[in-house]
């Protein structure tokens, strides 16, 4: 059998620069970005798959240990889902919905999964992931991140801290010198603890405490905003955040608070931003 390589299958895909252009060069930024990372990530774990599975009949795949990737959501991460239902469909001898499955963060992902025709499964019954693609709100010179924008920052740390390598995909927006740049810090509350946690943190930040504010639902829906897991979101600032883990743990030391949306970098290996001009900047965590 001919050598497998990283270089050989890309070649049977879609190059970026041939699709068609999208609403603006901060998309087309966006789309490449995602195409990077899930080309230089997901593409070497299937070269070296390939000379074992190509010789299974579609029975024997019943056997084989799956691949599991981590989608996550945000506008970046739809062009990371759209490439690897591409590279599902181009080496579909090898690549099914038996030895390949996607666990997703949220309501968003999972339409993104599916609507890429990829086989959906759940961290429950495949918790070994291989890889996790996700957007963040902010990202430091470290990847440490901050996440919760879209209420889902609990099931999103479950999938990253699962993986094995963890890959930002955003654009240049959420790349800050330090977090709390521009973003307040979500953390995820039991619905009865809000005025308990407030009065706690106010204890442990002081004056630091600049705002503790229960997350609002949409316009035409009265109340706080409810998570998958049936919880509030809080929005609180404590000013710039430059140790993050310490930080992190301080919240998570009080009672009622379920995850904070600091996440401290422990597997991110790299992140992929889509600039405003049309470039794509590959960073990787400062030491």
């Amino acid at each position: 059998m001919t050598e497998v390589t990283v270089e050989s299958l890309q070649k049977q895909l879609i190059p970026v620069d041939t699709l068609p252009t999208l609403s603006s060069p901060l998309e087309n930024s966006k789309r490449a970005a995602s195409y990077k990372a899930m080309d230089q990530y997901f593409l070497p774990l299937l070269a070296s798959k390939i000379p074992e599975w190509s010789t299974l009949t579609i029975e024997q795949f019943s056997d084989v240990e799956p691949i599991v990737i981590g989608i996550g959501s945000g506008s970046t991460v739809v062009y990371a889902a759209e490439r690897l239902g591409e590279i599902k469909r181009t080496f579909g001898k090898v690549l099914n919905d038996l030895n390949l499955i996607c666990v997703a963060t949220g309501f968003q992902s999972e339409n993104l999964i599916l609507h890429n025709k990829l086989r959906l499964g759940t961290i429950a019954y495949y918790p070994k992931v291989a890889l996790a693609f996700d957007g963040a709100d902010e990202c430091d010179p470290q990847l440490n991140c901050i996440k919760g924008g879209g209420a889902c920052l609990l099931q999103e740390k479950l999938i990253a801290l699962s993986a094995e390598k963890f890959i930002i995909v955003a654009d240049d927006r959420k790349k800050v010198p330090y977090l709390s740049y521009g973003w307040k810090i979500p953390i995820e509350v039991v619905n009865n603890a809000p005025t308990f946690v407030e009065i706690q943190l106010k204890k442990m930040f002081g004056d630091d405490l600049k705002d503790c504010i229960i997350r609002e639902s949409m316009p035409k829906k009265a109340g706080a905003v409810v998570t998958d897991n049936f919880n509030c979101i809080m929005d609180i600032n404590i000013g710039p955040i430059h140790d993050v883990k310490k930080v992190h743990e301080q919240l998570k030391s009080i009672t009622g608070i379920v995850e904070t949306g600091l996440f401290p970098n422990i597997n991110c290996v790299a992140a992929y931003y889509g600039n405003s001009d049309g470039t794509v900047d590959e960073i990787f965590p400062e030491k």
